[in-house]
């Protein structure tokens, strides 16, 4: 397991020392070279949940660089901490992202939780929002899984395994712009295994990103599923039998 550091990085911000293992749960942003890195049950987390990191909130944001975070959310879903039903998922969400500063912000974020241990056979990725203020700029969307079960989220663009899904949104010249997506893809993941989010997007002059929302689920086989494919597998090692005694 790697060994890291989290460190908040903003105007006057404190250092924060973490673990010497790899958290279940981190968020590492970079917003115009300031960087920002939080991880679950971390001081600078403002849920108490295990499994559920909060960034700023609605009447007190957390202001990186400039650019207000009013509160974010990430989940991890089916990991040991928070187990869930079902599903094995990570999401990520932020109520407003607002840059008040005098000129253009680029931001990158990843979002990272380890020791998955379900999951199916296929991902459910989805992601939608709104830009305003915020003629031309762009945002992509981007999501991972890793069989190797590695830590991401220990910088903003530290995002292992394979890339399941990219996908990137620019705005018109005329704004509001909302944007969507709902993809699908197939994966082949060996307990325990990581899963992580990335999205990197600019702001302009009061520029807003609103609503913004991404996740990805993997939905866990239902027994009888199960029951029904290993009941498929024997009959027809039974029917082979036959075949090879006759």
């Amino acid at each position: 397991m790697r060994k890291f550091l989290l460190a908040t990085v903003a105007l006057a911000g404190p250092t924060l020392a973490a673990p010497d293992s790899q958290a279940a749960l981190i968020l590492s942003a970079n917003v115009g070279g300031t960087i920002f890195s939080c991880a679950d049950q971390a001081a600078c987390d403002t849920n108490s949940a295990v499994g559920v990191l909060g960034i700023g909130t609605t009447s007190s944001p957390q202001t990186i660089n400039g650019v207000n975070v009013f509160g974010s959310l990430s989940t991890a879903t089916g990991i040991p901490g928070n187990p869930g039903t079902g599903t094995d998922g990570l999401s990520s969400s932020s109520l407003q992202v607002i840059n008040t500063t005098g000129s253009k912000q680029t931001i990158n974020v990843s979002v990272s939780a380890t020791d998955y241990l379900h999951g199916g056979p296929l991902a459910f990725l989805s992601g939608s929002g709104t830009m305003q203020g915020n003629a031309g700029e762009s945002i992509t969307l981007s999501y991972y899984a890793d069989d190797a079960n590695s830590q991401g989220g220990q910088t903003p663009n530290d995002r292992p395994g394979t890339q399941l899904f990219s996908q990137t949104f620019s705005a018109p010249a005329t704004a509001p712009y909302s944007f969507s997506l709902n993809e699908q893809a197939g994966v082949n993941l060996t307990s325990p295994y990581s899963l992580t989010l990335g999205f990197d997007f600019s702001l302009d002059p009061g520029g807003q990103l609103l609503s913004r929302g991404q996740a990805l689920t993997i939905p866990v086989p239902e027994p009888a599923s199960l029951a029904l494919l290993g009941a498929g597998l024997l009959g027809l090692g039974l029917a082979c039998r036959r075949k090879m005694a006759a």
